[in-house]
């Protein structure tokens, strides 16, 4: 059976169409699923999260959110300790961000003002930094030194269906620094 020329074009821009349908769906879910929060640990406080742990849900973050609860907040989830820095572009909550370091220690709290634009870093490589509303860390007396409950972070990240090690892979070569929602990777 010969195939025309129109119709091998028609055959190509279908099969380009679909696919195209088939990774938009997938992005939508991996969306959806990131609206989603989870349980998670800090120092025996459990509060609700949504994980950021893909690119554009860290380049996102929590821009536009005009109110979170009190016992919610953002997760960001990289692959190993880096050099991490966060600002407030199109943010108008206040918030208070923490960074820990890859045993889930909390290495440092910053107060961050809504829609500052400079930028808040990590005093030394993290791998994680949680964002709650202003003042949450000093109500419940989480201090630097707190722990981040790991194995919730990895059932998060189970739920999510996201890989996921408390270990960061030593082959893994650090990620180039990049501006996201308001943080840096």
């Amino acid at each position: 059976m010969k195939i025309s020329r129109f119709g091998a074009r028609r055959l190509i821009w279908m099969l380009v169409a679909a696919l195209a349908l088939l990774v938009g769906l997938h992005e939508w879910f991996q969306w959806r699923a990131f609206a989603v929060r989870f349980p998670v640990r800090v120092d025996g406080h459990s509060i609700d999260v949504q994980v950021a742990a893909r690119y554009l849900e860290r380049l996102r973050g929590l821009q536009g959110r005009t109110q979170l609860g009190p016992e919610e907040g953002m997760l960001f989830v990289y692959p190993n300790e880096q050099d991490l820095e966060f600002w407030m572009r199109n943010t108008p909550l206040p918030l208070d961000l923490g960074f820990f370091d890859s045993r889930g220690a909390l290495v440092s709290i910053s107060a961050l003002e809504p829609y500052e634009t400079r930028k808040t870093k990590a005093p030394r490589p993290s791998r994680y930094a949680l964002e709650m509303p202003r003042g949450w860390f000093a109500k419940k007396g989480v201090a630097v030194g707190a722990l981040l409950d790991l194995r919730s972070v990895e059932t998060a990240m189970e739920r999510r269906m996201l890989p996921f090690s408390s270990a960061p892979d030593p082959g893994k070569p650090e990620q180039p620094k990049l501006v996201v929602f308001g943080a840096s990777q």
